[in-house]
């Protein structure tokens, strides 16, 4: 059974790198913790728009251009979990795998999250409702199964290796797979004894995030980071910015390249590699803003710094919120605000989540 200090490290996605820090210089790498706090903020507002705007109002080619920047969220949390293990980890490779706790602690939090997924996708359809549909869709892959079963792959192959070399270029070669894959194992029809596995590699039984491609996100950002960060916190200031324009450079070219050829019929567009590298190479070029705004912040405000650790409180309990059965706004109101109302709404929340947030931190804290 998990204890307290393993349950509270285990609440933040991938947490490591927002509170890593640099050595004599006190140095940190905020634009880890940037990434996350938008991808945060834009999760919240999107989720809660997108649950609430009126049916009349959902087309056009703004509310097109927004749904494909709301995209970019979940990519953006993937290529952050792989920035973060390499923070954490890779660069300090010697000091993980030499603490067994360490090592542990990580495989806990790895199998936490996918627990979490499951669940928030709890099957109440068994007691009232459609239990078919509710099988179905507690069975699927979501994206805290995706990063949390990452976790435990990368750790796992961390363990297993000789020094991070091993793990980066075992990183990139499985990140090239998730994308290249995905329109292959997008074509299985998850059923059978079998449906719980093969929901972790198609879109058809209905996941949001199996690992063909989500995964690959988080193996890229793993490369990334080494790319960028080469000596994790101690690198120099002057180094990640020119080398992650570089990097998004190179996926947009490779996206160009796979976009050459004929999209296969029926694959889910998130299965199609030119598209995933799009989005890739798009949030590349956002961290590398990011990378460039974070040169004069010496230290960011306390209670961003603690948000940006809080992620998984801040995705679950707005779901909660928005989602829960019966109750949740969602089932409440639906699709009949106008734009302004949804608007405010969705800021309201973002507060109320905010300030959830926190104060479960400073709970934690005072347990601890």
């Amino acid at each position: 059974m998990l204890d307290r200090r393993a349950v509270a490290r285990a609440l933040a996605i991938s947490a490591d790198a927002a509170s890593v820090a640099s050595g004599a210089r006190g140095r940190r790498i905020h634009f880890v913790d940037l990434l996350r706090l938008v991808a945060s903020f834009q999760m919240i507002v999107g989720h809660s728009i997108d649950a609430l705007l009126a049916e009349e109002l959902r087309s056009g080619a703004v509310y097109d251009g927004w749904t494909w920047v709301r995209g970019l969220t979940s990519v953006s949390f993937m290529v952050a979990a792989g920035l973060s293990f390499h923070l954490s980890t890779l660069a300090r490779f010697d000091a993980h795998v030499g603490d067994r706790a360490k090592v542990i602690a990580r495989f806990r939090r790895g199998g936490f999250l996918m627990l979490v997924g499951y669940l928030l996708h709890f099957p109440a359809g068994l007691f009232f409702g459609d239990a078919d549909a509710a099988v179905r869709e507690f069975l699927i892959a979501d994206v805290l199964q995706c990063i949390g079963l990452c976790i435990v792959l990368l750790e796992a192959i961390t363990v297993l290796s000789r020094g991070p070399r091993q793990v980066v270029l075992l990183s990139a070669f499985l990140a090239a797979v998730c994308f290249v894959a995905a329109p292959l194992t997008d074509a299985i029809e998850p059923a059978g004894p079998l449906r719980f596995a093969l929901n972790y590699l198609t879109h058809r039984g209905g996941s949001l995030f199996p690992l063909t491609p989500w995964a690959g996100y988080v193996f890229a950002g793993v490369v990334i980071g080494a790319v960028a960060l080469p000596q994790g916190t101690r690198t120099d200031a002057r180094l990640p910015l020119p080398r992650l324009l570089a990097c998004a450079a190179l996926v947009c070219g490779l996206a160009v390249l796979a976009r050459l050829g004929d999209a296969p019929a029926g694959v889910h567009h998130n299965a199609l590699p030119g598209f995933n590298l799009v989005k890739l190479a798009v949030v590349l070029a956002f961290v590398a803003l990011l990378a460039f705004a974070e040169r004069p912040i010496v230290r960011l405000p306390r209670r961003l710094s603690i948000l940006a650790g809080e992620t998984l409180t801040l995705y679950a309990f707005h779901l909660v919120v928005l989602y829960a059965g019966g109750v949740g706004l969602y089932r409440v109101i639906g699709h009949a605000l106008s734009l302004p109302a949804a608007i405010a709404v969705a800021l309201s929340l973002l507060a109320v989540t905010c300030a959830v947030a926190l104060g479960w931190h400073r709970y934690k804290t005072r347990r601890s």
